[in-house]
């Protein structure tokens, strides 16, 4: 039975998600699962404290037989059943009474657990641990710690408690981490850029650089240092790499989940991709898990670990890639009990097909619970049809894609629907009623990643196999999408082109254009249905792809001036010209090569219109002229909105600001403007907000004033023109 101690509890809580611990408490007391709770309740608070892919930090990590371990920090008990099977002892130590409860009622079932609620620095032990474990509690510190150095004195307070051979587990987020750069609040403190300004005017948390880290460590003692890197991040990660594979880490997607709303400034895969190329991804990842000692560190055989993720419990696996005396093996391992069926079922697919010449499944053999599969060094065909496709040797493509057709063809039958109730069971009831080669025995997921570059074409990780029939045209349209998908091939090849490489001339395609819908159909059932696990559905925040509106506000504050030539056509963007303001100080100067233009020379100019910059902006002491003479400029309104021209100086109270231009085109080849422009912050375009409307409007008025005098002067010339008309026609007459 779990312990809970309130020996050092001085009755203040710390931080808090309110009535989030009370009503957990309330739910575990009346014998509720965290499961049971997460079906009804997706917000961040309950997501963070139930979801069992917390666990997905340490349930790789390979702890010594009958360890103790001492937990600062846990929460409302994320972890705690998880060491609690990896221990001989597990001591927890949380701050908030809330969180302590929600930890006993939820897990007050074990039987060597005890949990002290308190300030850990007013804690005394009389025992040392194999583990200490911060999983996001160290950038805290100084909220808790009274010390000019609280970080550095925090570390060395729990020094004390672990044994000299021990090792100190941290997970934490990277003050620099890549989402940080790429719009995402800084997950404490929910503003932007806040860790990587070095928390401006914040002293109850702090996170570092992984360098930063490294100084701290070592100062206080910890000079066995190893990196390990949770993607996406510590919070809920689905795969573990080392400095060894971190540079191997190519994601197809990310599972995000966070507790703030977000912008994206770039795409963050392909920024990965990027730096992993690069060889400097681990200075970028979103969080660390560092592992650390005052003694030297045995070698952990952990390389990379990934934990299936949204599957149902017989469905989740671990699969990590270990080494042991120079050798690798890849070794699968069902997170529950119920998974045990699923890898029995890997190994009898092993056993089954073993002695096939092409498409050989990889060595496998049954270790305990795990199923262990060979380590196989060879590029995999993903990877060699990658190349192909750089050198646009599409005909190889086409023999290495003939080669899967025929083998997914060999033992088929081609016949109408044979859709058992395995089948929908599965794939769901949707049915295409033309013929398909039907086969029992299938590798379903024969990806182009999973088939490796050799004689045997070796498959790997196929757990996914089935022996009722499947249409082999599904299997092959899956992985040539997969492989489209996954990879962006819209530049280099389309997934039409792919789909038709196998087909010959004059018989039918092997994959009709009428079927991919269904295809999608039942690959979206297979995914959500039959694999995923809803009763943990995490919903992420809202994301806002702002590239476009930042381009839109690049362009508006460059000093970029345009014109527009109207020659006779009305104005358009094909009669534009470019530059960019010379400007020193307010001073501008701008010239425009009308040289440059299509219609040059062909058609007359009628009108210029002249857009000065993309802003809110006062323009004044304006001189205009061209390679022939000067230009004048039209000062009445309505011209442009929002605009009034008084005293020599226009001011636009529009961020599309625009002034006509005229006087004699005859010859003209270039315009030079100059002047003074000034761009108006905002308390400036309040200021002059009230002035310009009411001056405008006595502008207006003056304007329309002299329109009805012209109207006048108009009438009268033609009532004079008139009569001298009439007194001619008399005359000769």
């Amino acid at each position: 039975m779990t312990v809970l101690n309130f020996d050092y509890f001085e009755g203040e809580d710390g931080y808090s998600d309110g009535t989030v611990e009370t009503d957990l408490v309330q739910q575990f007391k009346e014998g509720k699962t965290a499961e049971e709770i997460l079906k009804k309740k997706t917000s961040w608070p309950y997501i963070y404290h139930l979801s069992t892919i917390r666990e997905n930090i340490l349930n790789w990590f390979p702890f010594k037989k009958d360890c103790s371990i001492l937990e600062i920090g846990s929460g409302c008990g994320a972890l705690t059943a998880l060491l609690s099977s990896k221990a001989k002892e597990v001591v927890s130590v949380e701050l908030t009474k809330p969180r302590a409860e929600v930890n006993y009622y939820r897990n007050k079932d074990l039987n060597n657990v005890e949990i002290f609620v308190g300030n850990f620095n007013s804690m005394k032990f009389n025992q040392q641990f194999d583990y200490i474990i911060l999983n996001g509690v160290l950038e805290y510190a100084g909220s808790f710690s009274n010390s000019e150095s609280p970080y550095k004195s925090f570390l060395n307070n729990i020094s004390q408690y672990l044994k000299s051979d021990g090792e100190l587990l941290i997970a934490i987020e990277n003050r620099i981490g890549l989402k940080y750069l790429n719009g995402a609040p800084e997950d404490h403190t929910g503003f932007l850029f806040s860790g990587i300004n070095n928390y401006p005017g914040i002293d109850f948390v702090r996170t570092f650089t992984k360098n930063e880290l490294i100084h701290l460590l070592e100062s206080a003692g910890y000079h066995f240092i190893d990196f390990f890197y949770p993607f996406p991040d510590y919070k809920l990660p689905e795969i573990i790499v080392t400095d060894e594979t971190i540079n191997q880490l190519s994601p197809e997607k990310i599972e995000e989940s966070y507790n703030f709303d977000r912008l994206k400034f770039f795409d963050e895969i392909k920024m990965i991709r990027t730096l992993a190329h690069e060889g400097i991804l681990d200075r970028f990842f979103n969080s660390f898990l560092i592992v650390c000692s005052r003694e030297e560190l045995k070698e952990n055989p952990i390389k990379y670990a990934k934990i299936s993720r949204n599957r149902g419990k017989k469905f989740t696996l671990l699969t990590t890639i270990e080494e042991k005396d120079g050798k690798k093996l890849v070794r699968k391992t069902p997170i529950n009990p119920e998974g045990k069926e699923h890898i029995l079922k890997s190994f009898d697919y092993y056993q089954n097909h073993k002695d096939q010449l092409l498409f050989t499944p990889v060595k496998a053999e049954l270790d305990g619970d795990s199923i262990i599969f060979e380590f196989l060094k060879d590029q995999t065909l993903e990877k060699r049809i990658l190349d192909l496709l750089e050198s646009n040797n599409k005909e190889e493509i086409k023999n290495i894609l003939k080669k899967i057709k025929n083998y997914l063809l060999d033992g088929s039958e081609f016949k109408n629907g044979d859709y058992t109730s395995e089948f929908k069971k599965i794939f769901g009831n949707a049915e295409i009623e033309h013929k398909l080669h039907f086969k029992d025995d299938n590798n379903f997921d024969m990806l182009l990643s999973n088939i490796i570059d050799d004689d045997n074409y070796h498959t790997i990780d196929y757990e996914w196999n089935f022996d009722f029939p499947i249409p082999q045209e599904f299997i092959f349209f899956r992985l040539l999408y997969y492989f489209y998908l996954h990879q962006e091939l819209a530049d280099k090849i389309g997934l039409i082109e792919l789909m038709e490489m196998t087909d010959e001339e004059g018989e039918e395609p092997f994959i009709k254009k009428e079927d991919l819908p269904t295809f999608m159909n039942w690959d979206e059932n297979f995914g959500l249905n039959y694999v995923k696990d809803d009763s943990e559905e995490i919903i992420p925040m809202k994301t806002k792809d702002i590239t476009d509106t930042l381009d839109s506000e690049l362009a508006r504050i460059s000093d970029e001036s345009s014109i527009y030539v109207d020659f006779g056509d009305e104005i358009s963007e094909k009669d534009r010209i470019k530059t960019i303001l010379n400007i020193d100080g307010n001073h501008f100067k701008a010239v425009f090569d009308l040289t440059l233009l299509d219609n040059f020379g062909k058609k007359d100019i009628e009108r210029i219109r002249w857009d000065p910059i993309e802003d809110y902006a006062i323009v004044e002491d304006l001189n205009a002229k061209t390679n022939i003479g000067d230009l004048q400029y039209l000062t009445f309104p309505p011209y442009t909105t929002d605009c009034v021209y008084e005293d020599g100086r226009f001011v636009f109270l529009t961020e599309d600001p625009l002034i006509y231009l005229y006087g004699n085109m005859n010859g003209v080849d270039k315009i030079i403007i100059e002047g003074k422009i000034k761009r108006m912050k905002k308390d400036e375009i309040f200021n002059e907000f009230s002035h310009v409307h009411s001056s405008k409007k006595d502008l207006q008025d003056a304007y329309n004033d002299l329109n009805d005098e012209l109207k006048k002067t108009k009438l009268k010339l033609i009532e004079t023109e008139n009569v001298l008309t009439n007194s001619n026609s008399g005359k000769s007459e």
